[in-house]
């Protein structure tokens, strides 16, 4: 009748054949005519029509999925250029062998064929491998999801997954197959069988492709670890930001009060105040408050109102009203939950069902509603649910209702609960202790005592509530972590290989330098010289498509820039120190090197 409250959804099924194209251009319809019967209140308003699977996964789960997904490509990526690698030192290594081969008649195209063949196998075993410990990857991941994921019932190995997975191996045998297989197939046959050395086949571009492959490994690692670093930072800052309450020593639970043994108001104050009551007679509850919303995530019926002051006008169009939550709270709820009152007093006695209608405000629908002004006497309403004034009797500090993640405190506006009794709510309750669940027991048995035939839901400590607003964001930020640790983990054995047999192919060279009187700790900084060369090519690349890439993660972080000054410098000292560590075994290797043996070889 009023056709003025825009707070509600609808679900609607469309009937087969029908597009959804074609029902938002019938709801727009509607929605055109109401505006034109109903000038006043609906001028400006339409509906919009969104799919219910958009609606579930929202634009940051569907960003964190596809950060996730790249990130799954930059490691496989790195993967198949560390088998090409390894597939081009087996080449260079095997060189005298493919060169007597082709003098012997074979066609390289033959050659060709042959080594794509090996490499094929591995692929195929590897591939095998990896679906298999795919399914116990994948359970675990299941089990680790937090709840409330979307669709994680339909998270499986079906065929669709399977088909990835074996064009995934298909594109590693491709990379880690046919260049290796080219330059391989490219040696001259003279120059490798007239030279019999150990450093046979190792021509210049089969270096420069070896080390281009591990600067490619780099800068993916860098990609990877620069995104890890910035979720890390800002996961960090999420779990010590202030949610506006006391954590530690608070319980909750949430109750249902039934209509049908409470059926008028005055029964379900009189039941409310029996148990809050009994609650703060317990031996170990402190305090102990009723309230229709619990904050830092331990969730309620956040009710969200229009509000306007005493004396304001309001447009059609929702001018000059202000938008915020509803929060119905019994005496003691401030102090039970430590939130602190910068001004006014709390809710009390003089505050009962026949009381005059007050209201506590936070201090961010104060600043809004009266800039510059003190709220305390002022009068507001709820203009298109209530339409009551409310006289404004204290102002509390900002608090985080739906979780710690909460960019911004929402405007919030406190009823004495004597003055608009719900059929439910919530116990919050503070402990004597030091412990907030040595209370749980208690809780129960209090609502037990005034009521057998309730039963209390969701009962834990604010704590675990507040730990539990946040799973979502911990459960990314460890899936990222993981994949970036295999990448850099990958991207260091990279370095390892190419360093190993490059000094290796050089073993007669720092044999010669050995006896000339070089220094054992001059050939160590030659091996680290190398490897940081490439890691720094790597680090200067991949930074720079870092700093385009991490800006798609601007809405996952929390109080985190892209640019965060702090994640970049842990990611470069990171990639710097397994690089670092991937080449410590090649220079100790070169530094030992015999210079008798390695002339005679």
């Amino acid at each position: 009748e009023k056709r003025d409250n825009m707070m509600f959804n609808a679900l609607a099924r469309l009937p087969d054949g029908v597009s959804a194209e074609a029902a938002a251009t019938r709801l727009a319809a509607i929605a055109a005519r109401v505006e034109r019967d109903h000038p006043k209140i609906r001028t400006g308003w339409t509906i919009t029509l969104v799919p219910l699977r958009d609606y579930i996964v929202d634009t940051n789960v569907s960003l964190a999925l596809y950060t996730l997904l790249t990130a799954v490509g930059g490691v496989l990526l790195i993967a198949c250029a560390n088998v090409a690698n390894l597939a081009l030192v087996r080449g260079s290594s095997r060189a005298r062998e493919l060169a007597i081969r082709l003098s012997l008649g074979a066609s390289r195209t033959r050659l060709v064929q042959q080594l794509l063949v090996e490499s094929a196998v591995l692929v195929v075993l590897s591939t095998a491998l990896g679906i298999a410990l795919a399914v116990a990857g994948m359970r675990a991941l299941v089990a680790m999801a937090p709840p409330g994921t979307p669709f994680l019932d339909d998270v499986r190995l079906d065929g669709r997954v399977l088909s990835v997975a074996i064009a995934a191996g298909a594109l590693a045998m491709t990379i880690a197959g046919v260049i290796p297989a080219v330059l391989a197939a490219s040696t001259r046959a003279t120059t490798a069988l007239r030279d019999g050395s150990a450093g046979a086949g190792a021509s210049r571009r089969g270096s420069r492709v070896r080390s281009s492959l591990v600067i490619a490994e780099i800068a993916a690692a860098v990609v990877l670890v620069s995104g890890s670093a910035l979720l890390i930072r800002s996961f960090a800052r999420l779990t010590r930001v202030d949610p506006g309450v006391t954590l530690d020593r608070v319980a909750s639970g949430r109750i249902s009060i039934p209509a049908s043994r409470y059926d008028t108001e005055a029964r379900r104050l009189q039941f409310s105040e029996a148990l809050v009551a009994r609650l703060a007679a317990s031996p170990d509850v402190e305090r102990a408050a009723l309230t229709s919303f619990v904050p830092a995530g331990g969730g309620g019926f956040g009710l969200g109102r229009m509000f306007v002051a005493e004396g304001r006008s309001t447009g059609p169009d929702g001018s000059g009203e202000l938008l915020a939550l509803w929060n119905v709270v019994t005496p003691g709820y401030f102090s039970t939950l430590g939130i602190t009152l910068p001004g006014g007093r709390d809710f009390d006695t003089r505050d009962g069902a026949g009381g005059r209608p007050v209201m506590i405000v936070s201090k961010l629908l104060a600043q809004r509603m009266f800039p510059g002004e003190s709220p305390i006497g002022k009068r507001v309403k709820s203009s298109r649910d209530e339409n009551v004034y409310r006289e404004v009797v204290g102002v509390a500090e900002e608090v985080r209702y739906w979780g710690l993640a909460e960019r911004q405190p929402a405007p919030l506006v406190y009823v004495p609960w004597a003055q608009d009794v719900p059929f439910g709510g919530s116990i919050v309750a503070r402990s004597r202790g030091a412990r907030a669940d040595a209370i749980l027991p208690s809780i129960r048995a209090a609502l037990l005592a005034v009521d057998p035939q309730m039963a209390i839901a969701d009962l834990r400590t604010l704590e675990a509530s507040a730990a539990r607003s946040i799973v979502t964001e911990r459960y990314s930020t460890l899936l990222l972590s993981v994949l970036a640790g295999a990448a850099l983990l990958l991207s260091g054995l990279g370095v390892y290989a190419v360093s190993s047999h490059v000094f290796a192919m050089r073993r007669r060279e720092m044999g010669i330098r050995l006896a000339l009187g070089s220094s054992r700790s001059r050939l160590y900084r030659l091996v680290l010289t190398h490897a940081l060369r490439l890691a720094a090519i790597g680090l200067a690349l991949g930074a720079g498509i870092a700093a385009i890439g991490t800006r798609w993660l601007e809405s996952l972080l929390f109080g985190t820039s892209p640019a965060d000054s702090a994640a970049w410098g842990a990611m470069a000292a990171v990639v710097l120190l397994s690089t670092l560590l991937a080449c410590a075994v090649p220079a100790w290797r070169t530094a030992s090197t015999d210079p008798v043996s390695a002339l005679r070889d």
